[in-house]
């Protein structure tokens, strides 16, 4: 039989060796901020048409961008929370004509995506000579 000296030492062995359930009192506390919020965001949007030649589309009369090809395109510097942007087309070809839609507007929290570039050819039509002639103004550029 086990007698009462083994049977409390056990018992006490086995309570001490939980730890008592306590808390830790001397664990420091460690609270991770979130992370940033940004604070600039890109410009940009998509280009449909067969373009003849490379377009050049300007932000706020200072970003240049040239565009070779059809598909997305990104303004190569961002723009901070709350400024404006204007973007313009500043070379075509006389044989097509590139409209913008949501040109301009204000940044707001978020990449601008939304901006459509879409370039149509213009007919060209002969003068009987063998000289083609754009029906495009050149005040239209």
């Amino acid at each position: 039989m086990i007698n009462r000296l083994t049977l409390t030492f056990f018992a006490f062995t086995l309570i001490t060796s939980c730890g008592g359930g306590g808390s830790k009192k001397d664990a420091p506390i460690v609270i991770t901020p979130p992370a940033p919020l940004p604070t600039s965001f890109s410009i940009g949007g998509a280009i449909t048409g067969v373009l003849l030649e490379s377009i050049t589309l300007l932000n706020n009369d200072s970003d240049e961008l040239v565009i070779n090809d059809s598909g997305t395109f990104e303004f190569p510097s961002l723009a901070d929370n709350g400024s404006s942007y204007n973007i313009t087309v500043i070379n075509e070809s006389l044989d097509q004509d590139c409209i913008v839609t949501n040109a301009n507007g204000t940044v707001s929290d978020n990449n601008i995506e939304n901006i459509e570039v879409s370039c149509t050819n213009i007919p060209v039509s002969s003068d009987g000579f063998g000289y083609e002639i754009s029906t495009k103004s050149s005040a239209h550029q």
